[in-house]
């Protein structure tokens, strides 16, 4: 079957997220997954690169994993996490700022994490 070849996944998960009616719940339901997991990972304790990294598995769609890992990587090479998510998220989700600042409290003058937040219950 097509969708068990990794090009077939990540043209499936692309495609799921653009269906019209349906893409926007698709979208939404893969947010929400990913809000939660984010958050019980950052309030446990696990690193924030370790984070992406376990919550890239837990949405269940190839190419929204692939811009997790992109916000990752950007991470590790300096960057801050609104901003790699906004550039790799940014034309895929709708308002990835504020889908982080439901997850996650900043501090935007010392970008320290003020508190985690439990959205989507």
């Amino acid at each position: 079957k097509w969708t068990h070849s990794k090009s077939g996944r990540y043209t499936w998960g692309k495609w799921q997220m653009h269906l019209p009616i349906i893409g926007p719940i698709v979208t939404q339901s893969l947010l929400a997954r990913f809000c939660r997991s984010f958050a019980v990972m950052i309030a446990s304790g696990i690193t924030l690169n370790q984070a992406l990294a376990l919550v890239a598995e837990a949405v269940d769609n190839d190419f929204l994993a692939e811009k997790i890992v992109k916000m990752k990587t950007g991470i590790e090479g300096g960057q801050a996490l609104a901003h790699v998510a906004a550039l790799e998220a940014g034309a895929q989700l709708t308002h990835p700022a504020a889908v982080l600042h439901g997850v996650v409290g900043f501090d935007a003058d010392h970008g320290a994490v003020l508190r985690v937040r439990a959205p989507f219950r």
